[in-house]
């Protein structure tokens, strides 16, 4: 039977992807995104219609890659924004009992930073309710999809696109900090899993963790370039563990994964 759901942020990179996975299925998608009209802007806007999901998914965020979520004069706007958008639609998720999903990060509450720090908060919102009907989702790094370079890609885009930009892989830091990285089209599934899930905490990862110079590295080979590291020291996050997602794993190796999105930025 086909079903319908909600993504809100379905615009941005996961969003995008998402809503081809679901409508691939046959299934009806509605989108909310600032991005598509200023009056879908989620600090703000009632939502309506809400019993009509089978899941809402929440992935609306002030989000990019490491060097945007680090970058301090970017922090105030993070925090306004990202506290603004929880505490408006969190809320209204509750009262209204329908399924949904939080995207949060194995890097909430890990430090100080805002996004962080209001990862952590969204979580809160979801979880503290007595009667919550939330999925909390902590993932690792997402790759797969084809982004614009500029302050809020990602770090598997910047280093493709600087292979093709400068001929060789320029990295910010030494490349010694380690990540998970999961296919994009693997974390569909995931999500479209957990969804069916008893309320809880669950974790999206490869359980195969790597330095961000070996994946330079990977990337290198495939681009034929070589790779510079920078001076800048990385950190590894621990992250934190919580509930497997019952008969979901990652099929997508990291290899096939780099070589089928190096294919779409070099054809």
């Amino acid at each position: 039977m086909n079903t319908r759901v909600l993504i809100l942020g379905g615009a941005g990179a996961i969003g995008r992807e998402l809503t081809r996975y679901f409508r691939s299925k046959d299934d009806h998608v509605d989108v909310l995104d600032v991005a598509l009209d200023l009056n879908q802007d989620l600090q703000h806007l009632n939502l309506s219609d809400l019993d009509t999901y089978r899941c809402v998914y929440f992935l609306a965020w002030d989000v990019g890659g490491s060097k945007y979520i680090a970058d301090q004069d970017t922090q105030f706007n993070q925090f306004l924004t990202n506290t603004r958008i929880s505490s408006n639609i969190i809320p209204q998720l509750h009262h209204s009992r329908v399924p949904f999903v939080f995207i949060s990060s194995q890097l909430a509450g890990a430090d100080e930073s805002a996004y962080s720090l209001t990862k952590l908060l969204g979580e809160k919102l979801c979880t503290s309710y007595s009667q919550s009907n939330a999925r909390v989702i902590r993932q690792w790094n997402v790759y797969g999809v084809e982004e614009i370079e500029n302050q809020k890609s990602h770090v598997i885009t910047d280093m493709i696109r600087s292979a093709i930009k400068y001929g060789e892989i320029r990295l910010i830091t030494d490349g010694r900090e380690r990540r998970q990285f999961v296919h994009v089209n693997d974390v569909c599934k995931a999500y479209d899993l957990v969804a069916d899930l008893h309320p809880d905490v669950y974790q999206v990862n490869s359980g195969h963790w790597i330095q961000i110079i070996e994946v330079a590295k990977l990337l290198g080979e495939m681009l034929n370039v070589s790779v510079k590291p920078g001076s800048q020291k990385g950190i590894s996050p621990k992250g934190v563990l919580a509930k497997d997602i019952p008969g979901w794993s990652t099929s997508m190796s990291l290899e096939d994964g780099l070589q089928s999105l190096v294919t779409k930025y070099v054809s």
